[in-house]
Order: C-alpha cells, then structure tokens, then sequence
C-alpha cells in the first residue's frame, strides 16, 4: 500500500500468506483475517469493529464488496450489494453486526452478520 498524507493513494493485494490469520481475535498485530463485531464510524473510509471491549480498526477501498441484508442496504430476505455511503450511514447509526474479511488493514467485504 502506497500512502501519501496520511491517505492510500494505491493498494495491492497480495495473497502470499493467504492461508493464515484466519481468527477471531481482536488481537492489535493481526491485521489480516476474518472479523466480526459492532461496526463503528471513525472518518471517511475508515471503521471499526467493537466486539467483548476490544476494538479494531479498519479501512474500506474502493473495490471492497459490502453485502447488506436489511442494516447496511436492502431487506432482510435478500443479500444486496450496498455502497461505501450505506456503510458510513449504517456505522453512524450503529448496533449493525458485521463480518468482515480483512487483509493488511483494508476490509476486502463486508457483510452483515444476522444471528
């Protein structure tokens, strides 16, 4: 990830340790992995996952996938494809349960969590 100002100008994905960090921790080191918590708002493109009174930052690109499922975007009776706007209203919100994949800090998707 290319970084200028404070902002990521460019981001790569790379999948050459794809086979671990796949844990429900909320541990500070692990930036990549599958993570679920309460979504919380932070700044433009920026949220963060609460989840037993750990928190967890994260960022959102512009080719992360959001599925909404009646919180973020659409209805409860099918998985509908939301944008970065759905996500910052549902996160101001708040109290919307979210799955989210993570890789080097930047959330790849993003869906809701219904239990």
């Amino acid at each position: 990830m290319d970084v200028k100002d404070g902002v990521a100008v460019s981001i790569i994905e790379d999948h050459t340790d794809s086979g671990s960090g796949s844990g429900s921790g909320m541990g500070e080191g692990e930036r990549s992995g599958l993570f679920s918590g309460t979504l919380g708002y932070m700044a433009p493109g920026k949220y963060s996952l609460s989840r037993d009174g750990n928190e967890r930052a994260f960022f959102t690109a512009t080719d992360t996938v959001i599925n909404g499922a009646g919180w973020i975007c659409g209805d409860a009776q099918t998985v509908t494809p939301c944008t970065e706007e759905d996500l910052e209203a549902a996160a101001k919100k708040g109290s919307v349960a979210v799955a989210v994949q993570v890789e080097d800090g930047v959330a790849v998707t993003i869906g809701e969590e219904h239990n």
